[in-house]
């Protein structure tokens, strides 16, 4: 077995009877860094002022009035919704201005993703996945051009829901895939979804 980290062979010893999986503390300190810089938000989603807070799955402004999807001037910054207190229960981006979702619901079961969920996934390589609030979807981001959107439901019961714009995304920030906002090709995920 090798350092997941450096490569370097390790031996078989390790606290509390586990596997080392790094062969020092600094490999150790290095993969962690590694992974949380890999599983941030992608920084052009940050750095858009296209976000709100949201209370559950509503808009809200960082005063707890209504946001809109269509009204930029009820938008702010990542850092007012998601760093300190304010009202709601978490925070989401207005999709448009090049950044597009696919939204798939009842993806993720006790075996992993669904067969949909797989092919889409593997359509969107490079792009970033978030676990959705519900636990068994993600949201993929990306770019793209803006278009009509389109939901239905796969033969094995996944929802897909593809939006490029006037669209509001509850947000966990809780990577799925680590990646970022690498153009789709939507009409691939269109027909990975429906083999």
């Amino acid at each position: 077995m090798n350092c997941e980290e450096c490569g370097t062979k390790l031996g078989l010893g390790g606290r509390r009877g586990r596997r080392p999986r790094y062969c020092s503390a600094a490999c150790r300190q290095r993969a962690y860094r590694r992974r949380k810089r890999e599983s941030r938000i992608p920084q052009r989603l940050i750095d858009l002022a296209r976000w709100t807070r949201a209370a559950d799955k509503r808009p809200i402004q960082p005063d707890g009035q209504p946001a809109s999807s269509t009204n930029a001037a009820t938008w702010t910054t990542h850092d007012q919704v998601a760093t300190g207190p304010g009202p709601g229960n978490g925070y989401g981006f207005m999709l448009g201005d090049g950044v597009v979702c696919i939204d798939l619901d009842h993806a993720l079961t006790d075996s992993g993703p669904t067969d949909t969920a797989q092919a889409i996934l593997a359509a969107t390589t490079g792009a970033w996945a978030e676990v959705s609030t519900s636990g068994t979807g993600i949201h993929i981001f990306g770019a793209g051009f803006e278009r009509a959107g389109h939901k239905f439901t796969a033969a094995d019961g996944t929802g897909v829901e593809v939006y490029t714009r006037a669209r509001f995304i509850r947000m966990t920030g809780k990577t799925y895939r680590p990646g970022g906002l690498v153009v789709l090709d939507l009409d691939a995920v269109m027909d990975a979804a429906r083999r």
